[in-house]
């Protein structure tokens, strides 16, 4: 991976994608420490089942630099016992990401940090699936603008902005809440690393036909 200007940069380019609404997946919110990429310093995640809140979790996170601009939230003295991306991630964190959906806002960036993340610490990254819920704003409403702050105070959804703990929490409200807005629209689940596999493509055609999207010759 080779700096431009000064930064690295780790474009993520999806390489499959599929239709559906997942009936289980875990939204993500992190903050970096500096302009690098890599320098994930807290990071939330909030685990959905059927339209349902069913668990939050956070990580301080010791970034590779103590370098912190005067924009991150979060300081040296809040993350120098911290564990490390690559240690927490041995340790259990890729449980979040492997094989589960991911909804993120900007998630492209958001999966981007996570992918150079591993990279640094020498890990290769897996096959990640996930729902940007910014691509949704831009294409089915119209908000004044699609910050996550402003979406939220539209839609009367609480969130306390630069705390991953909570923005990750109304990210998977707002997807909720679109599905109810607009149900027979599925979100694209994008796939990076590899393609979707036969089961993502199957269970994509059997959500389209439920739906009566599409028919089951159409698919």
């Amino acid at each position: 991976i080779k700096p431009e200007n000064g930064y690295y940069k780790y474009p993520l380019k999806p390489t499959d994608y599929t239709r559906r609404f997942p009936q289980r997946f875990t939204s993500v919110a992190l903050e970096l420490a500096n302009d690098q990429p890599y320098s994930i310093c807290l990071i939330g995640f909030t685990e959905f089942e059927n339209g349902e809140m069913k668990d939050r979790h956070y990580f301080y996170v010791q970034p590779p630099e103590n370098t912190f601009s005067d924009k991150s939230p979060v300081s040296w003295d809040e993350v120098r016992k911290a564990y490390e991306f690559g240690e927490y991630w041995e340790a259990g964190m890729k449980n979040y990401f492997i094989n589960h959906t991911i909804v993120a806002h900007n998630a492209s960036y958001v999966m981007g940090c996570i992918t150079h993340a591993l990279k640094i610490f020498g890990i290769e990254p897996p096959r990640f699936q996930y729902i940007d819920t910014l691509e949704i704003a831009k294409k089915y409403y119209d908000f004044e603008s699609n910050q996550l702050e402003t979406i939220c105070d539209e839609m009367g959804i609480e969130v306390v902005m630069h705390n991953p703990p909570s923005e990750s929490t109304p990210i998977g409200q707002f997807i909720i809440i679109a599905k109810k807005d607009f149900p027979v629209i599925f979100p694209l689940i994008h796939y990076t690393n590899d393609n979707a596999t036969e089961e993502d493509i199957l269970a994509s055609s059997i959500s389209s036909v439920e739906s009566e999207v599409a028919s089951l010759k159409e698919l």
